[in-house]
């Protein structure tokens, strides 16, 4: 039986992204025309009294989004490096799972056909690191898409959260500007950075 290139495997995914961008795109355009622009817009007032409309992202979506595939929350959020950083990282540990379970598919079938108990052996011990391996690679894939759904449901909140250069109280003429400021002095001695 003739196997496929492993690397095709990588390549399974792009139709699916492209069909997800483009599903996200004509879901976001449905949304716009059924929802009141009341409902998803937030009229900000600046302090030189120009009105700034701010879109919303919904937390929740995003982190369903991650959910399905990780790093589709961050795209929706606007954050396509990390999207990508997510994504890629999702395929490659699915496929190295999927390379550790051949893997460990192909020693333990050796291992059954061999007639020196030695050589039987060192199958089945190559076999049990592919499976452990295999298995390690799922948790740590569980772990990253939990990560991803975290990751893209505190960007959701911080979607319309903006830094105004000009934080501060105004008192008629008056202005007292808040801030916090953090310095750290670090020193290198003898080839190593410590702090002071």
């Amino acid at each position: 039986m003739h196997r496929p290139h492993p690397l095709i495997y990588l390549l399974i995914p792009i139709p699916g992204i492209f069909f997800i961008l483009n599903l996200n795109q004509s879901f976001s355009q449905d949304l716009k025309q059924i929802e009141t622009v009341e409902q998803d817009t937030v009229v900000s007032v600046s302090p030189t009294n120009q009105s700034q409309v701010v879109h919303k992202k919904s937390p929740t979506g995003a982190l369903f989004r991650s959910m399905i595939i990780p790093g589709w929350g961050q795209a929706y959020t606007g954050k396509w490096l990390k999207a990508l950083i997510y994504f890629g990282s999702d395929v490659g540990m699915i496929y190295g799972a999927y390379h550790q379970n051949r893997l460990y598919q192909e020693n333990l079938d050796y291992s059954k056909h061999q007639k020196s108990e030695y050589i039987r052996l060192q199958y089945e011990d190559a076999a049990d690191f592919y499976r452990d391996d295999r298995n390690r690679l799922i948790w740590w894939t569980a772990g990253l898409t939990l990560l991803s759904m975290f990751d893209a449901y505190v960007e959701g909140h911080l979607y319309d959260y903006r830094i105004d250069p000009t934080v501060g109280i105004t008192q008629g003429s008056q202005s007292i500007t808040l801030g916090i400021s953090l310095t750290i002095p670090l020193s290198v001695s003898r080839g190593r950075l410590t702090a002071q």
